[in-house]
């Protein structure tokens, strides 16, 4: 078996952000720490409510995993924090 790991969306150099976007290990992707994409000056916003902001985040993290050869069909676990215990209804 290949010990290679692939990191796609690596981090700029001086980048608050640690870790690669996504990562291909052993045959499996790893996505890791996204939310929906939110950059109000170029009119990217996470969405008006938050089944706007899972819709908006899950199709963030469908592009990542199209970038690493493998699609949401694909999924086996997601874990997904909120903030707000009226999101959890």
């Amino acid at each position: 078996m290949s010990h290679i790991i692939e990191l796609f969306e690596q981090p700029e150099p001086g980048s608050s952000r640690p870790f690669s976007r996504v990562c291909r290990a052993g045959g499996m992707v790893y996505v890791s720490g996204h939310s929906a994409p939110h950059d109000p000056d170029a009119g990217i916003f996470r969405g008006d409510t938050p089944q706007d902001e899972v819709r908006n985040a899950l199709g963030h993290i469908k592009s990542l995993l199209a970038l690493a050869g493998s699609s949401i069909d694909l999924v086996v676990q997601v874990t997904m924090s909120t903030t707000a215990a009226v999101q959890r209804s």
